[in-house]
């Protein structure tokens, strides 16, 4: 895919709130953290989700207005499975229906992870492996055109979703469906919500980088 094919799928999928999908290859595997400190050909992303459910997924970004600022601020983001197939950019013309996930686990934090650019997300791991061998190996460019998408508003990347945002420390939950992590949701660590309170903290998944 050239990259003006990317930028155009970038834009198609980022012209309205119902469009905020991406892909999870059939690896399921996912990876989160700050996107300008896991640019270079020798750094990882500092979180890894396994067991995701391939497909299509759609992402919903929640902010609201501060107490102490006039900007809204970032609550959290959940991204959950839609569709099974790959996403095909170009045919799309309507939101995916909502699929049937009944019964879905509780909420589980499995990771976290820390951002000190302002720019982070969550990254497939086969969709960033294609598009850097698309690139000629370059990791650095890649991600870097990635991170932009944060300065323009953008939410996906059509390999994952961006959170443009403060610096801090973030956590990682997932619920399951069918032994397949079928939604993910990043929130600060101060956001914990009182129903998630009770929950145990798994043990993070194994990088896979």
């Amino acid at each position: 895919m050239s990259e003006s094919q990317w930028q155009q799928n970038i834009e198609k999928l980022n012209s309205t709130p119902e469009l905020h999908l991406f892909q999870v290859g059939p690896s399921g595997i996912l990876f989160g953290g700050d996107i300008e400190l896991s640019k270079g050909p020798e750094d990882e992303f500092e979180a890894t989700i396994k067991s995701v459910k391939p497909g299509i997924w759609h992402v919903a970004i929640t902010r609201e207005k501060g107490e102490n600022s006039p900007f809204p601020e970032f609550k959290h983001a959940i991204a959950r499975w839609v569709a099974p197939g790959t996403l095909n950019v170009a045919a799309l013309s309507a939101p995916f229906p909502e699929p049937n996930l009944s019964p879905l686990s509780d909420w589980k934090k499995v990771d976290s992870y820390s951002v000190d650019s302002g720019c982070h997300g969550i990254i497939d791991k086969d969709g960033l492996q294609a598009k850097i061998e698309e690139e000629g190996e370059d990791r650095e460019y890649v991600l870097e055109t990635v991170a932009d998408l944060s300065h323009e508003d953008k939410v996906s990347a059509e390999i994952g979703f961006i959170i443009g945002g403060d610096d801090g420390g973030y956590r990682i939950w997932v619920r399951e469906h069918e032994g397949k992590r079928v939604e993910v949701k990043v929130q600060p660590n101060y956001e914990e919500d009182d129903a998630e309170d009770g929950e145990e903290e798994e043990e993070a998944d194994e990088d896979d980088e």
